[in-house]
């Protein structure tokens, strides 16, 4: 079982800055923490530089760039931004005008297609939808918010019956449970905040938090 654990908990740490200087501290507190993944969110960044943001040479630990909205008036600064970072990143969670920026810097960026959802998703709904996003992704993505406790099963279920890369959890803090528990139950990784006060979503633990539940799982 202890084994079990170390194998399947992959903790993604996701850090939203406001702007470059805070990015800078909080992607070396990510890359030095109990984390396996570190994901930085642009969604504050798009207008700024991204010179420095990043340790000299590749990082220590597989990058993440997301950006969950583009907007229009800040295209061109959003494809510079992109264009810097995705040679030191693994993954791409990008809208789509982005995506051929990412690629054209790094053949081998592995390609995240996400859904959010600020509602109950039914399973043949959220099962619908993961379908359609692994279509042109390397891994699928669909996060959901949890209005029961019942939400928390569809997920793992999820997580578990479909047998292509994904990740799969509720928001909220009726969707926790779902969260501590979805690597083992088949999704590639689950997502912390560096510290309380810092989550980029509804209900996400802090990784120092969900460390100690995996430690305590696995004695």
């Amino acid at each position: 079982m202890n084994s079990l654990l170390k194998n399947r908990a992959r903790i993604c740490v996701s850090v939203l800055p406001r702007d470059t200087e805070e990015a800078r501290h909080e992607i070396h507190r990510a890359m030095i923490s109990k984390a396996g993944i570190v994901e930085l969110r642009l969604d504050n960044l798009a207008s700024g530089s991204a010179a420095n943001l990043l340790p000299e040479g590749q990082p220590p630990k597989p990058l993440i760039l997301t950006l969950l909205e583009s907007k229009k008036a800040e295209e061109e600064c959003n494809m510079r931004l992109v264009a810097s970072l995705a040679p030191y990143a693994c993954y791409a969670d990008l809208p789509s005008e982005l995506l051929s920026t990412a690629r054209m810097q790094n053949p081998g960026l592995k390609i995240i297609r996400s859904a959010h959802f600020e509602r109950s998703l039914n399973y043949t709904e959220a099962a619908h939808t993961l379908e359609e996003l692994k279509q042109d992704a390397d891994i699928a993505k669909l996060v959901f918010t949890a209005e029961s406790v019942d939400d928390n099963v569809t997920a793992l279920t999820l997580a578990r019956v479909l047998k292509f890369p994904k990740v799969v959890f509720c928001m909220g803090s009726l969707g926790i449970l779902s969260r501590v528990l979805t690597p083992f139950f088949g999704s590639e990784w689950t997502y912390a905040s560096l510290e309380p006060g810092l989550e980029s979503a509804p209900g996400q633990l802090d990784v120092a938090t969900l460390s100690e539940i995996y430690d305590g799982l696995g004695e």
